[in-house]
């Protein structure tokens, strides 16, 4: 009987209640909502119309995707590389995308002080998992574990450098 009402309903109005329960979930981009509308079985005509008016009315932002985006990216510990794949996942553009990882991670991917910064966090929550290790197993343990992050051979070295130094401090001799 729903399904049957629903189809009698004007598809704009129907995609728009969609778009807003999505919206009512977490921030989305635009190109992440109009896939889910379209795996939804909305015409692409409705969606195109609800997905301007959300824009038009600021509901939908993918500026604002971005930065909330990258800003949840450093929060967790992520490299810069992470969040920028993270980004084009989620359909931003790459202008947008190069704007908000500026904001949270420096003007270039040359700049690695933020980045640093990151990395020595996440290093310092393995911690644990390196103590009573010889320095043989933790080293490349680490410096594997911030590689895998995404983080640049550069800074994986010298934070694994900084972070095997104060675990010696720990144990001296």
């Amino acid at each position: 009987m729903l399904v049957v009402e629903e189809e009698a309903r004007d598809p704009y109005e129907v995609a728009r209640e969609a778009a807003l329960r999505l919206l009512d979930v977490r921030e989305r981009s635009v190109a992440e909502l109009r896939e889910l509308l379209r795996r939804r079985g909305y015409p692409d005509a409705a969606i195109e119309k609800v997905l301007a008016r959300l824009s038009e009315i600021h509901l939908l932002d993918d500026a604002r995707f971005a930065r909330l985006l990258t800003k949840r990216c450093q929060v967790k510990l992520r490299s810069r590389v992470q969040a920028a794949i993270e980004l084009e996942r989620k359909g931003v553009s790459k202008e947008l995308a190069a704007a908000a990882l500026e904001e949270y991670y420096g003007s270039a991917i040359g700049d690695e002080t933020p980045e640093r910064e990151i990395a020595i966090a996440y290093a310092r929550k393995r911690i644990p998992s390196l103590r009573g290790l010889p320095y043989e197993k933790a080293y490349p343990k680490l410096a594997r574990a911030l590689s895998n992050k995404g983080f640049s051979t550069a800074v994986a070295v010298e934070v694994t450098k900084a972070i095997m130094a104060e675990l010696a401090g720990e144990n001296p001799g």
